[in-house]
Protein backbone atom coordinates (compact mmCIF):
# COMPACT_ATOMS: atom_id res chain seq x y z
CA UNK A 1 0.00 0.00 0.00
CA UNK A 2 2.73 2.46 0.95
CA UNK A 3 5.85 1.17 -0.72
CA UNK A 4 8.90 -0.09 1.13
CA UNK A 5 10.85 3.15 1.37
CA UNK A 6 7.87 5.25 2.40
CA UNK A 7 6.82 2.66 4.97
CA UNK A 8 10.37 2.55 6.31
CA UNK A 9 10.49 6.34 6.74
CA UNK A 10 7.07 6.38 8.40
CA UNK A 11 8.12 3.57 10.72
CA UNK A 12 11.39 5.29 11.59
CA UNK A 13 9.68 8.58 12.43
CA UNK A 14 7.02 6.74 14.42
CA UNK A 15 9.67 4.80 16.30
CA UNK A 16 11.47 7.97 17.27
CA UNK A 17 8.24 9.67 18.31
CA UNK A 18 6.28 6.91 20.03
CA UNK A 19 8.27 3.68 19.62
CA UNK A 20 5.89 2.18 17.07
CA UNK A 21 8.05 -0.78 16.13
CA UNK A 22 5.51 -2.97 14.31
CA UNK A 23 5.80 -1.05 11.05
CA UNK A 24 9.54 -0.49 11.24
CA UNK A 25 10.73 -4.04 11.88
CA UNK A 26 9.51 -5.75 8.69
CA UNK A 27 10.39 -2.87 6.38
CA UNK A 28 14.01 -2.87 7.50
CA UNK A 29 14.49 -6.44 6.26
CA UNK A 30 12.45 -5.71 3.16
CA UNK A 31 14.51 -2.62 2.37
CA UNK A 32 17.80 -4.50 2.62
CA UNK A 33 16.33 -7.35 0.58
CA UNK A 34 15.36 -4.98 -2.24
CA UNK A 35 18.50 -2.85 -2.21
CA UNK A 36 21.12 -5.62 -2.26
CA UNK A 37 20.48 -8.10 -5.06
CA UNK A 38 23.87 -9.79 -5.56
CA UNK A 39 25.01 -12.58 -3.24
CA UNK A 40 28.13 -10.87 -1.92
CA UNK A 41 26.31 -7.62 -1.25
CA UNK A 42 23.44 -9.39 0.51
CA UNK A 43 25.78 -11.37 2.72
CA UNK A 44 27.63 -8.23 3.85
CA UNK A 45 24.43 -6.21 4.26
CA UNK A 46 22.69 -8.82 6.40
CA UNK A 47 25.90 -9.30 8.38
CA UNK A 48 25.89 -5.58 9.14
CA UNK A 49 22.17 -5.77 9.96
CA UNK A 50 22.78 -8.64 12.38
CA UNK A 51 25.59 -6.70 14.05
CA UNK A 52 23.43 -3.59 14.24
CA UNK A 53 20.67 -5.62 15.86
CA UNK A 54 23.19 -6.79 18.44
CA UNK A 55 24.19 -3.23 19.23
CA UNK A 56 20.53 -2.25 19.48
CA UNK A 57 19.95 -5.14 21.86
CA UNK A 58 22.85 -3.95 24.01
CA UNK A 59 21.47 -0.44 24.15
CA UNK A 60 18.01 -1.79 24.95
CA UNK A 61 19.37 -3.92 27.79
CA UNK A 62 21.15 -0.97 29.36
CA UNK A 63 18.19 1.37 28.95
CA UNK A 64 15.81 -1.30 30.28
CA UNK A 65 18.02 -1.90 33.30
CA UNK A 66 18.36 1.82 34.00
CA UNK A 67 14.60 2.41 33.68
CA UNK A 68 13.89 -0.56 35.97
CA UNK A 69 16.41 0.70 38.51
CA UNK A 70 14.94 4.20 38.48
CA UNK A 71 11.17 3.67 38.23
CA UNK A 72 10.42 -0.07 38.19
CA UNK A 73 10.12 -2.73 35.50
CA UNK A 74 6.59 -1.78 34.40
CA UNK A 75 7.85 1.48 32.93
CA UNK A 76 10.07 -0.43 30.49
CA UNK A 77 6.93 -1.78 28.84
CA UNK A 78 5.97 1.73 27.71
CA UNK A 79 9.11 1.93 25.55
CA UNK A 80 7.48 -0.13 22.81
CA UNK A 81 3.88 0.35 21.71
CA UNK A 82 2.35 -1.90 19.08
CA UNK A 83 0.22 -0.81 16.14
CA UNK A 84 -2.04 -2.71 13.75
CA UNK A 85 -3.16 -2.29 10.15
CA UNK A 86 -6.11 -3.57 8.18
CA UNK A 87 -6.25 -5.56 4.95
CA UNK A 88 -8.17 -8.75 4.45
CA UNK A 89 -10.39 -8.76 7.56
CA UNK A 90 -11.14 -12.51 7.95
CA UNK A 91 -7.54 -13.50 7.32
CA UNK A 92 -6.15 -10.76 9.52
CA UNK A 93 -8.53 -11.46 12.40
CA UNK A 94 -8.03 -15.23 12.33
CA UNK A 95 -4.25 -14.96 11.86
CA UNK A 96 -3.72 -12.41 14.61
CA UNK A 97 -6.22 -14.22 16.81
CA UNK A 98 -4.33 -17.48 16.36
CA UNK A 99 -1.06 -15.85 17.41
CA UNK A 100 -2.70 -14.19 20.41
CA UNK A 101 -4.25 -17.47 21.54
CA UNK A 102 -1.05 -19.46 21.10
CA UNK A 103 1.05 -16.89 22.97
CA UNK A 104 -1.53 -16.68 25.76
CA UNK A 105 -1.58 -20.46 25.92
CA UNK A 106 2.20 -20.48 26.38
CA UNK A 107 1.85 -17.84 29.10
CA UNK A 108 -0.80 -19.90 30.90
CA UNK A 109 1.50 -22.93 30.71
CA UNK A 110 4.18 -20.88 32.43
CA UNK A 111 1.79 -19.70 35.16
CA UNK A 112 -0.03 -23.02 35.72
CA UNK A 113 0.91 -26.14 33.74
CA UNK A 114 0.70 -27.55 30.23
CA UNK A 115 -2.25 -29.70 31.23
CA UNK A 116 -4.35 -27.00 32.91
CA UNK A 117 -7.77 -26.18 31.49
CA UNK A 118 -6.87 -22.60 30.61
CA UNK A 119 -3.66 -23.63 28.84
CA UNK A 120 -5.35 -26.33 26.77
CA UNK A 121 -8.30 -24.04 25.96
CA UNK A 122 -6.10 -21.22 24.65
CA UNK A 123 -3.87 -23.57 22.65
CA UNK A 124 -6.87 -25.34 21.12
CA UNK A 125 -8.44 -22.01 20.19
CA UNK A 126 -5.16 -21.00 18.59
CA UNK A 127 -5.03 -24.25 16.60
CA UNK A 128 -8.60 -23.79 15.36
CA UNK A 129 -8.01 -20.19 14.32
CA UNK A 130 -4.72 -21.14 12.67
CA UNK A 131 -6.47 -23.86 10.67
CA UNK A 132 -9.17 -21.42 9.58
CA UNK A 133 -6.46 -18.90 8.68
CA UNK A 134 -4.65 -21.38 6.43
CA UNK A 135 -7.88 -22.40 4.68
CA UNK A 136 -8.89 -18.75 4.27
CA UNK A 137 -5.51 -17.78 2.84
CA UNK A 138 -5.56 -20.64 0.33
CA UNK A 139 -8.89 -19.42 -1.05
CA UNK A 140 -8.32 -15.65 -0.80
CA UNK A 141 -7.62 -13.68 -3.99
CA UNK A 142 -5.40 -11.23 -2.10
CA UNK A 143 -4.17 -13.18 0.95
CA UNK A 144 -2.65 -11.54 4.00
CA UNK A 145 -0.01 -14.29 4.08
CA UNK A 146 0.78 -15.84 0.69
CA UNK A 147 1.35 -19.53 1.41
CA UNK A 148 3.89 -19.81 -1.41
CA UNK A 149 6.36 -18.21 1.00
CA UNK A 150 6.70 -21.65 2.62
CA UNK A 151 7.53 -23.50 -0.60
CA UNK A 152 11.19 -22.49 -0.65
CA UNK A 153 13.19 -24.87 1.60
CA UNK A 154 15.82 -22.31 2.60
CA UNK A 155 13.11 -19.83 3.58
CA UNK A 156 11.31 -22.44 5.68
CA UNK A 157 14.64 -23.30 7.30
CA UNK A 158 15.16 -19.61 8.09
CA UNK A 159 11.75 -19.41 9.75
CA UNK A 160 12.42 -22.59 11.74
CA UNK A 161 15.81 -21.27 12.83
CA UNK A 162 14.32 -17.95 13.91
CA UNK A 163 11.55 -19.71 15.84
CA UNK A 164 14.05 -21.95 17.60
CA UNK A 165 16.55 -19.17 18.29
CA UNK A 166 13.81 -16.88 19.63
CA UNK A 167 12.61 -19.59 22.00
CA UNK A 168 16.10 -20.45 23.23
CA UNK A 169 17.38 -16.92 23.65
CA UNK A 170 14.37 -15.49 25.46
CA UNK A 171 14.11 -18.52 27.74
CA UNK A 172 17.78 -18.09 28.59
CA UNK A 173 17.50 -14.35 29.22
CA UNK A 174 14.58 -14.74 31.64
CA UNK A 175 16.26 -17.57 33.57
CA UNK A 176 19.63 -15.82 33.81
CA UNK A 177 17.97 -12.56 34.86
CA UNK A 178 16.51 -14.28 37.93
CA UNK A 179 19.85 -15.99 38.59
CA UNK A 180 21.84 -12.76 38.40
CA UNK A 181 19.43 -10.78 40.59
CA UNK A 182 18.19 -13.37 43.10
CA UNK A 183 21.39 -15.38 43.58
CA UNK A 184 24.37 -13.25 42.52
CA UNK A 185 22.77 -10.05 43.85
CA UNK A 186 23.10 -7.92 40.70
CA UNK A 187 20.92 -4.85 40.30
CA UNK A 188 18.76 -4.64 37.14
CA UNK A 189 21.36 -2.44 35.44
CA UNK A 190 24.21 -4.73 36.47
CA UNK A 191 22.21 -7.68 35.17
CA UNK A 192 21.88 -6.20 31.72
CA UNK A 193 25.55 -5.27 31.68
CA UNK A 194 26.33 -8.92 32.43
CA UNK A 195 24.74 -9.84 29.09
CA UNK A 196 26.94 -7.45 27.09
CA UNK A 197 29.79 -9.95 26.44
CA UNK A 198 27.30 -12.10 24.53
CA UNK A 199 26.25 -9.10 22.47
CA UNK A 200 29.86 -8.15 21.77
CA UNK A 201 30.73 -11.64 20.50
CA UNK A 202 27.50 -11.66 18.46
CA UNK A 203 28.37 -8.40 16.69
CA UNK A 204 31.91 -9.43 15.80
CA UNK A 205 30.89 -12.92 14.70
CA UNK A 206 28.00 -11.67 12.54
CA UNK A 207 30.28 -9.30 10.63
CA UNK A 208 33.04 -11.87 10.16
CA UNK A 209 30.71 -14.74 9.28
CA UNK A 210 28.87 -12.69 6.67
CA UNK A 211 32.12 -12.05 4.82
CA UNK A 212 34.08 -15.25 5.30
CA UNK A 213 31.71 -18.15 6.00
CA UNK A 214 28.31 -17.41 4.46
CA UNK A 215 29.62 -17.23 0.84
CA UNK A 216 31.25 -20.66 1.27
CA UNK A 217 28.78 -22.56 3.44
CA UNK A 218 25.49 -20.90 2.55
CA UNK A 219 22.25 -21.29 4.48
CA UNK A 220 22.40 -25.10 4.54
CA UNK A 221 25.67 -25.01 6.44
CA UNK A 222 25.24 -21.93 8.62
CA UNK A 223 21.82 -22.82 10.06
CA UNK A 224 22.81 -26.12 11.73
CA UNK A 225 26.27 -24.87 12.73
CA UNK A 226 24.90 -21.74 14.39
CA UNK A 227 22.25 -23.70 16.29
CA UNK A 228 24.72 -26.42 17.27
CA UNK A 229 27.07 -23.84 18.80
CA UNK A 230 24.14 -22.36 20.72
CA UNK A 231 23.30 -25.84 22.03
CA UNK A 232 26.86 -26.07 23.39
CA UNK A 233 26.36 -22.72 25.11
CA UNK A 234 23.22 -23.97 26.84
CA UNK A 235 25.01 -27.13 28.04
CA UNK A 236 27.69 -24.88 29.56
CA UNK A 237 25.03 -22.79 31.33
CA UNK A 238 23.45 -25.97 32.70
CA UNK A 239 26.48 -26.31 35.00
CA UNK A 240 25.51 -23.26 37.08
CA UNK A 241 25.66 -23.96 40.80
CA UNK A 242 25.33 -22.16 44.10
CA UNK A 243 29.11 -21.81 44.32
CA UNK A 244 29.90 -20.91 40.69
CA UNK A 245 30.85 -17.33 39.92
CA UNK A 246 29.84 -15.22 36.91
CA UNK A 247 33.20 -15.74 35.20
CA UNK A 248 33.25 -19.51 35.75
CA UNK A 249 30.04 -20.57 34.00
CA UNK A 250 27.73 -17.71 33.00
CA UNK A 251 30.33 -15.71 31.08
CA UNK A 252 31.67 -18.60 28.97
CA UNK A 253 28.14 -19.82 28.27
CA UNK A 254 26.99 -16.38 27.17
CA UNK A 255 30.01 -15.90 24.90
CA UNK A 256 29.43 -19.27 23.22
CA UNK A 257 25.79 -18.34 22.72
CA UNK A 258 26.84 -15.03 21.17
CA UNK A 259 29.09 -16.96 18.80
CA UNK A 260 26.26 -19.27 17.74
CA UNK A 261 23.75 -16.44 17.28
CA UNK A 262 26.27 -14.45 15.26
CA UNK A 263 26.86 -17.42 12.95
CA UNK A 264 23.17 -18.02 12.25
CA UNK A 265 21.62 -14.56 12.33
CA UNK A 266 22.97 -12.95 9.13
CA UNK A 267 22.10 -15.92 6.93
CA UNK A 268 18.72 -16.23 8.66
CA UNK A 269 17.84 -12.64 7.70
CA UNK A 270 19.10 -13.29 4.18
CA UNK A 271 17.32 -16.58 3.49
CA UNK A 272 14.09 -15.40 5.10
CA UNK A 273 13.61 -12.66 2.49
CA UNK A 274 15.61 -13.92 -0.49
CA UNK A 275 13.75 -14.37 -3.77
CA UNK A 276 10.64 -12.54 -2.57
CA UNK A 277 9.10 -9.99 -4.99
CA UNK A 278 9.23 -6.38 -3.87
CA UNK A 279 5.46 -6.25 -3.39
CA UNK A 280 5.64 -9.16 -0.91
CA UNK A 281 8.92 -8.29 0.84
CA UNK A 282 7.14 -6.66 3.78
CA UNK A 283 4.93 -9.71 4.31
CA UNK A 284 7.92 -12.08 4.20
CA UNK A 285 9.78 -9.93 6.70
CA UNK A 286 6.84 -9.75 9.09
CA UNK A 287 6.41 -13.52 8.99
CA UNK A 288 10.06 -13.72 9.97
CA UNK A 289 9.47 -11.39 12.94
CA UNK A 290 6.28 -13.22 13.96
CA UNK A 291 8.14 -16.53 14.18
CA UNK A 292 10.67 -14.91 16.50
CA UNK A 293 7.99 -13.48 18.81
CA UNK A 294 6.07 -16.76 18.97
CA UNK A 295 9.29 -18.63 19.65
CA UNK A 296 10.17 -16.20 22.43
CA UNK A 297 6.87 -16.81 24.21
CA UNK A 298 7.24 -20.57 23.81
CA UNK A 299 10.82 -20.48 25.13
CA UNK A 300 9.85 -18.59 28.28
CA UNK A 301 6.90 -20.89 28.91
CA UNK A 302 8.77 -24.17 28.48
CA UNK A 303 11.85 -22.99 30.40
CA UNK A 304 9.77 -21.73 33.33
CA UNK A 305 7.65 -24.88 33.38
CA UNK A 306 10.66 -27.20 33.37
CA UNK A 307 12.51 -25.11 35.95
CA UNK A 308 9.50 -25.07 38.30
CA UNK A 309 8.99 -28.83 38.12
CA UNK A 310 12.68 -29.65 38.54
CA UNK A 311 12.91 -27.26 41.51
CA UNK A 312 9.83 -28.82 43.10
CA UNK A 313 11.32 -32.31 42.79
CA UNK A 314 14.62 -31.06 44.21
CA UNK A 315 12.90 -29.61 47.28
CA UNK A 316 10.96 -32.84 47.84
CA UNK A 317 14.15 -34.91 47.58
CA UNK A 318 16.13 -32.67 49.97
CA UNK A 319 13.39 -31.76 52.45
CA UNK A 320 14.43 -34.42 54.96
CA UNK A 321 18.08 -33.37 54.83
CA UNK A 322 17.14 -29.72 55.24
CA UNK A 323 14.99 -30.58 58.26
CA UNK A 324 17.88 -32.54 59.79
CA UNK A 325 20.30 -29.66 59.16
CA UNK A 326 17.87 -27.23 60.76
CA UNK A 327 17.50 -29.42 63.85
CA UNK A 328 21.28 -29.72 64.19
CA UNK A 329 21.76 -25.97 63.80
CA UNK A 330 19.06 -25.24 66.39
CA UNK A 331 20.62 -27.69 68.83
CA UNK A 332 24.07 -26.18 68.35
CA UNK A 333 22.72 -22.69 68.91
CA UNK A 334 20.60 -23.88 71.84
CA UNK A 335 17.60 -22.17 70.28
CA UNK A 336 13.97 -23.19 69.79
CA UNK A 337 12.24 -22.84 66.41
CA UNK A 338 9.92 -20.11 67.72
CA UNK A 339 12.70 -17.98 69.22
CA UNK A 340 14.26 -15.06 67.35
CA UNK A 341 17.52 -16.90 66.80
CA UNK A 342 15.64 -20.05 65.82
CA UNK A 343 13.53 -18.23 63.24
CA UNK A 344 16.67 -16.72 61.71
CA UNK A 345 18.31 -20.15 61.45
CA UNK A 346 15.21 -21.69 59.87
CA UNK A 347 14.84 -18.77 57.45
CA UNK A 348 18.49 -18.99 56.44
CA UNK A 349 18.37 -22.73 55.74
CA UNK A 350 15.02 -22.43 53.98
CA UNK A 351 16.39 -19.68 51.77
CA UNK A 352 19.45 -21.79 50.98
CA UNK A 353 17.27 -24.73 49.96
CA UNK A 354 15.10 -22.48 47.79
CA UNK A 355 18.20 -20.97 46.14
CA UNK A 356 19.66 -24.39 45.41
CA UNK A 357 16.33 -25.61 44.04
CA UNK A 358 15.94 -22.59 41.76
CA UNK A 359 19.43 -22.93 40.31
CA UNK A 360 18.90 -26.67 39.86
CA UNK A 361 15.63 -25.89 38.07
CA UNK A 362 17.32 -23.36 35.80
CA UNK A 363 19.94 -25.96 34.93
CA UNK A 364 17.14 -28.32 33.93
CA UNK A 365 15.64 -25.62 31.71
CA UNK A 366 19.00 -25.01 30.03
CA UNK A 367 19.40 -28.73 29.35
CA UNK A 368 15.96 -28.83 27.69
CA UNK A 369 16.82 -25.77 25.57
CA UNK A 370 20.11 -27.39 24.57
CA UNK A 371 18.31 -30.52 23.41
CA UNK A 372 15.66 -28.56 21.51
CA UNK A 373 18.23 -26.42 19.69
CA UNK A 374 20.50 -29.41 19.08
CA UNK A 375 17.72 -31.58 17.63
CA UNK A 376 16.61 -28.78 15.30
CA UNK A 377 20.23 -28.33 14.20
CA UNK A 378 20.48 -32.03 13.34
CA UNK A 379 17.16 -31.98 11.46
CA UNK A 380 18.24 -28.94 9.42
CA UNK A 381 21.57 -30.59 8.64
CA UNK A 382 19.81 -33.77 7.45
CA UNK A 383 17.37 -31.73 5.37
CA UNK A 384 20.31 -29.94 3.74
CA UNK A 385 22.01 -33.25 2.90
CA UNK A 386 18.79 -34.65 1.39
CA UNK A 387 18.20 -31.51 -0.68
CA UNK A 388 21.77 -31.55 -1.95
CA UNK A 389 21.46 -35.24 -2.88
CA UNK A 390 18.29 -34.51 -4.83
Amino acid sequence: MLGIRRADRIGLVGFAATSLTALLAPTVLALVNETFTDEAGRAKAFGALGATGGLGAAAGLIVGGAVTDAWGWRWSLFINVGISAWSDAPGLISGCGAIVCLVEGFNRAEEHSWGSTSTVSWLCAGAVLLSFFVLRERAARDPVLPLWLFREPSRVAAYATQLTAGAAQMGMIVALTFYFQDHVGFSPLETWIAFLPMVGVLVVTALMAARAMVPRWGARGMFPVGLAVQAVGFFVLSHLSVDSSYSQVALPGLMILGLGIGLAQPVTFNAGTKGVPETQAGVASEVFNAFQQIGSSFGVAITATVATRVATVYVADHRAQATSDAAAALAQAEATPDSEAGRQIVAQLTGLLADQAQIHGDDGGFVVLAWIVGVIAVLLALAGVILRAR
